[in-house]
């Protein structure tokens, strides 16, 4: 092999000669401008009939002269340039198989010889007939020969009509040294450049492919969207394909040169100015094409990242995007700002929405909507007439990037990302951004995220599409759907959620087969299409935030559903936090069939119990805030088994390095002589064992009080004086060292059954007691029981002002004791000022309940703390979250917790909050921070009485929303 450099390869040779090859000196540039990224090496076989000169003209490159004996052949020669150029001198030994390696052809013949047609079309047929289709080279060589029947119009001219894959004919001599080196530029630039892929040369037109890609860059170019290139558009264009600017005679002499042959390829601009037209900017580089100028398209064409074929090349679609293990894909600023930008160029009528219209021609860069096969725009916020939102459409991205970020960054790279960025060599990886990796079981931060995944699961007819039209603000619609998928087993909604801190998006899917998600076919049954098991490992729940477990709260059969999945798929163990929602609130609460009612079910699982909605009436209760404010910090929603999990690995830890603390100071203590090494070890080991104590008490609220089962038994085996079963009261700052599992009916008073409220204590019973299912007739006679002790005042107070919407009451009151009253009786007795351990310790616990209640509702009149710094109900006039907040603060102490429905901005509950001072009955409620965050917009609407719920009447609701806040006030005790 001959390698020669490339001071040897271009000597006197001028590559901008404009008598041979015509150029537009703005849009020139040098033959290895853009060829670095099209080819590395290009293998250039030199063949013909015997003493033609195929070998003289090689040496006579190498050695810049002519040879008059030479080789019979060649070793191969490389020329070093930015793309090699593999020179290669055949036989007829090698012939076939070098032709067959080759990226272009240089076919010689003699001038001199009288056979040369003939032979010439020999070739090309030889050529032919073994499935070559390189750009082919013809040199007649010899033109320092007399040769007077030779005539390169007559005699190749119709071969290269005949035969497309001729690019050009060179006219040389070896001896002479006339043209050598154009020979192999021309064969380098048919390869580079090729004309076949761009131009029809029987039609002398661009072929449809470049003329839709040229067309494309166009229109990616006109940053105004009128159909022209101005001189700023041109300029920007100029700088990006050739790194130069662009001078005001360049424009003329290109609107000039356009013109001669049409006046439709050049317009007159309200400033008197010249602008090109689409059908200009082809023509030109048709032009181009035409006077021999491949390079100066070619170079167009790979900037804009396309490869021969006139296809957007993958790696310029699909750029490497490093995605650590557990992290996710989101939009960076600049690809927010980019779809912002893109958004506003295309709203022609500045309506703020973008129309079907509007939407195709923004798309008209690209294959088109990627969206089409999923349900879209009824997957994201829409105005009333259909068209797409600002906020919809950055939510819609935000969706696709959190999904299938691919498909975002090859629209990126449709869309005219890297022609519209401010930075210079910027890619579409840049409007990209990776999310920090996500350690649920161990993480007890805030995830830093800004789109969260939602799944939605539960039975049919549970009011999942309802979830997703009401996460997209649309009206309720029985049976409504939103946007589904291809393949119709997800439905997807995506919209922007207020949260303090910031706005964040919420991705819900709608999981209507749930045997597709887990990756089989099949129902829930637990069994697979061909009597195949279930899996229990689910790749795809795995990658959501959070799972949303939605049952129909009137349908007796809904949440079995749930349990049912829980117990086949065990959800619990997907280390995803989990929400339980139960839906269609509005309608009568059915009991369900299942072995155990939802707020136990949920209790047991140290999870909030199920957020009671109701879309239709409006009522969601800011339940996208708290699944984001989950998906955010997943461990206070994460089942027990995996929350507790971290409490036993950091307790175990905490006892080991006491043990090895112990160790060492045992063996100080020998060393130096201190006092017995026994009384020294049983101090330090009590010091390690109430540090052990000290932490449970800080940890149990972390945990709702549903530590492991196994904790006591490990205290208790290193000498822990803590007894199986013990609640600490008052002062002894209550906890318990282990949670026992009892036999608990729902909705009857049982004595001293185990429940779970807000207040993040959960505590072991005495006894245990077992009954049957609990029957509808059950829940009244347990609220019969107030009246039934003498207490009609109370029951009186309650029936006045503790009003069910729907009329129910005593339904709800038994509810409302269920979700908060019933931790009050797992108290120990001594914890309950003057209790018995007689069977009327229930009633009377239910009365202090009911009795506490009411008393609080009384200290803080809500209406009037209100209406004292005039902010009165009203259907048309907003206020200021902050106002409100703040007359509250002047009343109570503390700023409490807003909670809003209607998307954000109708006031629906106001919590206040407490600290506990002694006895939970009995003791002091110490106003204090809010420990929740709010849920609403900075402008809310107050409404009348009569208009918090749409359905009912003012007489049946009097004061709902501050009995909803006494209802709740108990789940924000913080002892």
């Amino acid at each position: 092999m001959i390698v020669i450099g490339l001071s040897n390869w271009i000597t006197s040779f001028d590559l901008s000669s404009k008598e041979r090859i015509p150029r537009i000196s703005s849009f020139s540039s040098p033959l290895t401008h853009s060829s670095t990224s099209l080819m590395k090496e290009i293998r250039c076989v030199v063949c013909g009939d015997q003493g033609v000169g195929k070998t003289s003209i090689i040496v006579n490159l190498i050695k810049n002269d002519f040879i008059e004996v030479v080789d019979h052949c060649l070793p191969e020669v490389v020329v070093e340039l930015d793309n090699n150029l593999h020179l290669i001198d055949t036989s007829t030994l090698n012939l076939e198989r070098e032709l067959k390696k080759s990226n272009v052809i240089c076919l010689v013949y003699s001038v001199a010889d009288p056979n040369n047609h003939e032979n010439i079309q020999n070739w090309l047929l030889y050529f032919k007939s073994i499935g070559i289709n390189n750009p082919i080279i013809l040199i007649g060589n010899k033109i320092d020969l007399d040769c007077p029947s030779y005539s390169l119009h007559s005699d190749i001219t119709p071969i290269m009509k005949q035969f497309k894959q001729v690019e050009s004919c060179v006219e040389s001599s070896a001896k002479l040294s006339i043209n050598i080196n154009e020979i192999f530029y021309f064969a380098q630039r048919a390869v580079l450049y090729p004309t076949a892929p761009l131009y029809d040369s029987r039609l002398h037109t661009l072929k449809p492919a470049s003329a839709a890609a040229l067309s494309r860059i166009f229109k990616l170019c006109d940053s105004n969207k009128d159909g022209l290139l101005d001189y700023t558009e041109l300029n920007a264009f100029q700088i990006k394909c050739f790194n130069s600017p662009l001078s005001d005679g360049d424009l003329r002499d290109i609107t000039q040169l356009v013109s001669q042959h049409s006046p439709q390829t050049i317009s007159t601009l309200p400033d008197n100015s010249i602008a090109l037209t689409q059908l200009g900017f082809i023509l030109l580089h048709t032009i181009f094409i035409q006077r021999g100028r491949l390079e100066t398209t070619w170079s167009v064409l790979t900037n804009f990242g396309y490869a021969q074929d006139l296809r957007l090349k993958e790696d310029f679609l699909y750029p490497d995007l490093h995605i650590p293990p557990n992290s996710s894909v989101e939009l960076s600023p600049q690809g927010y700002s980019f779809f912002t930008e893109i958004f506003e160029k295309f709203d022609v009528d500045k309506d703020g929405a973008l129309c079907e219209s509007e939407l195709e021609e923004l798309f008209a860069t690209s294959p088109g909507n990627p969206w089409l096969n999923n349900g879209f725009p009824d997957t994201t916020l829409t105005d009333e007439k259909g068209a797409v939102t600002l906020q919809g459409w950055l939510a819609q991205w935000s969706m696709t990037t959190l999904l299938d970020h691919k498909t975002t960054l090859a629209y990126l790279a449709y869309l005219g990302y890297e022609m519209a960025s401010a930075h210079e060599n910027a890619t579409t990886t840049s409007a990209l951004k990776t999310t920090p990796p996500r350690r649920r079981s161990g993480d007890r931060g805030a995830l830093q995220r800004n789109v969260f995944l939602a799944y939605i699961i539960g039975a049919p007819n549970a009011g999942k599409t309802s979830l997703l039209r009401a996460l997209l603000n649309k009206p309720f619609a029985g049976g409504g759907s939103v946007g589904s998928s291809s393949g119709g087993s997800v439905l997807n909604a995506v919209n922007a959620v207020e949260m303090e801190g910031g706005e964040k998006y919420l991705v819900a899917q709608e999981v209507v087969d749930f045997a597709d998600v887990a990756g089989g076919s099949g129902s829930v049954s637990g069994k697979h299409a061909k009597g195949k098991p279930a899996t229990t490992h689910l790749p795809h729940l795995h990658k959501a935030d959070v799972l949303v477990l939605a049952y129909d709260c009137s349908d007796a059969t809904s949440f079995a559903h749930l349990t049912h999945l829980n117990s086949i798929h065990n959800l619990d163990g997907l280390d995803t936090p989990c929400v339980y929602v139960a839906t269609k609130s509005d309608l009568d609460l059915a009991q369900q069939r299942s072995d155990v009612q939802p707020d136990v079910y949920c209790r047991r699982r140290a999870l909030n119990v199920p957020i009671a909605v109701s879309v239709q009436a409006g009522e969601t209760a800011g339940l996208f805030q708290y699944i984001c404010s989950v998906a955010s910090t997943p461990l206070q929603a994460l089942p027990r088994q995996r929350r507790g999990r971290n409490v036993v690995n950091a307790l175990s830890i905490a006892l080991t390095l006491g043990a090895g603390s112990i160790g060492i100071l045992a063996f100080l203590a020998r060393v130096y002589g201190w006092r017995s090494p026994t009384s020294l070890l049983q101090s330090t080991y009590r010091g390690a064992l109430l540090w052990a104590r000290s932490w449970l008490t800080h940890t149990h609220t972390r945990t709702k009080g549903k530590l492991p089962s196994g904790f006591a038994g490990q205290l208790q085996q290193r000498g822990a004086p803590i007894a199986r079963g013990q609640l600490l009261c008052g002062e002894e700052r209550a906890t318990t060292a282990n949670v026992s599992r009892v036999q608990s009916c729902h909705n009857l008073i049982l004595h001293r059954a185990t429940a779970n409220s807000g207040t993040g204590t959960t505590h072991p019973t005495k006894a245990t007691k077992t009954c049957g299912r609990c029957t509808g007739s059950g829940l009244i006679a347990a609220m019969a029981v107030i009246p039934t002790a003498g207490e009609t005042d109370l029951y009186q107070a309650m029936s006045t002002v503790w009003l069910d919407n729907r009329g129910h009451n005593e339904h709800f009151w038994q509810h409302e004791w269920n979700k908060h009253g019933s931790c009050y009786s797992t108290l120990k007795p001594a914890c309950q000022a003057d209790s018995s351990e007689s069977g009327s310790e229930n009633v009377d616990t239910m009365i202090d309940y009911f009795s506490r209640i009411l008393n609080t509702y009384n200290r803080f009149p809500t209406y009037e703390f209100l209406a004292n710094r005039g902010i009165t109900p009203s259907s048309t006039h907003t206020y200021k979250l902050a106002d409100i907040k703040h007359a509250l603060k002047e009343a109570f102490g503390y700023a409490p917790t807003i909670k809003c429905d209607g998307g954000g901005n109708k006031v629906h509950e106001v919590w206040y909050s407490f600290n506990l001072e002694g006895p939970l009955v009995s003791g002091t409620l110490l106003p204090r921070e809010q420990v929740s965050a709010d849920s609403c917009s900075q402008d809310v609407y107050y409404l009348p009485k009569h208009q918090s719920r749409n359905k009912h009447s003012a007489s049946a609701i009097p004061l709902l929303l501050i009995l909803h806040t006494s209802a709740l006030f108990l789940a924000q005790f913080q002892p």
